[in-house]
């Protein structure tokens, strides 16, 4: 699906490669790399963005880091509430009529028996938060999408 959606990619050329990709690698370990792991390092909570330049359009990923935005699947938000109150929130990964299995905010899988939890909440938002012009300056989000644009299929020469 993500090869299908680089042969209708409408912004290519000098403007997909604005931005100081230097730049938006340190804002990308800085504000990214917690939640979203790129040629196997950084975090489980959010997709692997190893080939989010391929796959995406710069309208697509500004939406996504202006807004917070939907959720992929696989990446659905849960507040899990236990029967004395306490609340865990996380990545739901599995799910039956019996149990529900998250990946809380440590990144720990964690399963949990439907009749010890008073309430599960099914969130409409990612956990992804949102970066307005406040968190991300235009600037910053140039040099972010400048090193998004470089994460591609990587071609393995023989």
């Amino acid at each position: 699906l993500a090869y299908l959606r680089t042969l209708n990619l409408p912004e290519v050329g000098p403007q997909s490669t604005v931005g100081d990709a230097v730049n938006g690698k340190r804002l990308f370990e800085r504000l990214c790399r917690s939640c979203h792991a790129v040629h196997g390092e950084g975090g489980l909570l959010g997709p692997d963005l190893s080939r989010i330049g391929s796959a995406r359009p710069r309208s697509a990923l500004i939406d996504k880091i202006r807004t917070g935005g939907r959720m992929r699947d696989g990446y659905e938000t849960v507040t899990l509430v236990t029967t004395a109150g306490g609340r865990i929130r996380g990545i739901r990964k599995n799910e039956d009529d019996f149990s529900i299995q998250i990946m809380d905010a440590r990144e720990r899988l964690r399963g949990y028996l439907k009749r010890d939890l008073a309430q599960v909440v099914y969130e409409p938002r990612s956990l992804m938060p949102a970066y307005g012009a406040a968190q991300v300056s235009e600037r910053e989000l140039d040099d972010l999408l400048g090193y998004l644009g470089t994460l591609r299929v990587r071609t393995e020469s023989r």
